[in-house]
């Protein structure tokens, strides 16, 4: 996409949320792992959430890119329990005050049969009420050998 229609297009968006919304914020979308052994099994990534915005951020699901990657949310000491690419189930949610935050663990078995040799990239989506970002991603990559 080209950088300066995604530029106004965003500030449209802020624009039209207003001041008073929910603002979710990860602090890094991208982790690499360098090399990896399957012989690993599990491997897992935390990233961090934040809601920059002055009303309650609501997670309303977060699903994984393969089977064998699953998501969990830590929000408050709350752990929910792992979801893979199916994501939550319906109605599910969880709150992020307004300057809270959380971790999101993202969790890949290595030794599962969606794991090749080669290079690894497996992604989780969090969809939320933040009215500019409904859905922002991160991403993993690895150099994944036997």
């Amino acid at each position: 996409l080209d950088k300066q229609i995604k530029a106004d297009a965003e500030k449209r968006l802020i624009k039209e949320a207003g001041e008073r919304r929910p603002q979710i914020i990860m602090d890094a979308a991208s982790f690499d792992f360098g090399r990896l052994s399957k012989k690993l099994g599990k491997v897992s990534k935390i990233f961090k959430l934040s809601n920059k915005g002055n009303l309650p951020l609501i997670i309303k699901n977060v699903k994984t890119s393969c089977p064998c990657a699953t998501v969990s949310l830590n929000v408050n000491k709350k752990k929910t329990p792992y979801f893979g690419t199916e994501g939550a189930p319906k109605n599910w949610q969880i709150e992020i005050k307004p300057g809270g935050n959380g971790e999101l663990e993202l969790m890949i078995d290595l030794k599962s049969e969606h794991v090749k040799s080669g290079k690894l990239i497996r992604e989780v989506s969090v969809f939320s009420n933040d009215p500019v970002y409904p859905e922002v991603t991160a991403k993993v990559e690895a150099e994944v050998n036997e």
